[in-house]
Formats: C-alpha cells, sequence, structure tokens
C-alpha cells in the first residue's frame, strides 16, 4: 500500500471518529431540556397559584409560555435524535445502522441497485425486493 493511500485512509479514519465530538453537545441538549422542565413546572405553579386573582389576559399569556416551552423541548428531541443518529452512532460496514423498525426502508448499499432491499411493516411482516 502506497504512502498516498495510507494517508488517504488516515485521514478518512479520522475524520470518521470526529463524529464523536459532537456527543458533548448532544449531553448539554438533553441537560437543557431537564431546565425547559423545571420551567415548564414553574410556569403551571404560578398558573395555579394566580389562577382565581389574575386576569384573563394573564392566564393566556401564562399558557402561551408554557406552549413555547413545550415547542422548544420537542424541537431539541428532535435535534438530539435526528442528529445522534445522522453523525454519532455507530455505522456497520455495510452502511445499516441496526434494525429495521416499522415504516422504514433500506435500499441497496450502492445506492444505484435495488437488489438488496427491505421494508418492515407494522404487523411485523417484512417485504424484501430482488
Amino acid at each position: 500500500m502506497g504512502l498516498g493511500k495510507r494517508t488517504e485512509l488516515f485521514i478518512q479514519k479520522v475524520l470518521f471518529a470526529s463524529r464523536w465530538l459532537l456527543a458533548p453537545f448532544y449531553v448539554a441538549l438533553a441537560l437543557c431540556m431537564f431546565i425547559l422542565m423545571l420551567k415548564a413546572g414553574q410556569h403551571v405553579l404560578h398558573l395555579v397559584h394566580d389562577a382565581i386573582s389574575s386576569s384573563e389576559s394573564s392566564v393566556v399569556l401564562d399558557t402561551l409560555g408554557l406552549i413555547d416551552l413545550t415547542l422548544t423541548s420537542s424541537l431539541v428531541v428532535l435535534v438530539i435524535f435526528s442528529g445522534f443518529e445522522n453523525f454519532v452512532s455507530q455505522v456497520a460496514d455495510d452502511g445499516a445502522r441496526g434494525p429495521l423498525r416499522d415504516g422504514q426502508a433500506r435500499g441497496g448499499g450502492d445506492g444505484t441497485s435495488p437488489s438488496r432491499c427491505e421494508f418492515v411493516f407494522s404487523e411485523g411482516s417484512v417485504a424484501r425486493c430482488s
């Protein structure tokens, strides 16, 4: 194996391994989710405590604040799962990423040939292409 090929393989391995540098960011996002949960609890306690004496507009604003926290938390969950799945989780040698789940499809490894494909249905049956 020539020096150029070894250098290329080394660079590929370093770049592929560097995806793990993203893992601490996803852990930090998970911690932020906990903080958002605490703030949501604080909003609910404030809403319950002042429910009788608050004006209607104040209740609506507190409710909108709770909705804002909920949507932000949902976005954080989407970012965590999609980013971790795409960039950090282990990728098999053939490009497959573990077992197929309901409604998920996987095609041929080279992307050009449908010789190997499967689709998992909700009842557990698997359709295979040939």
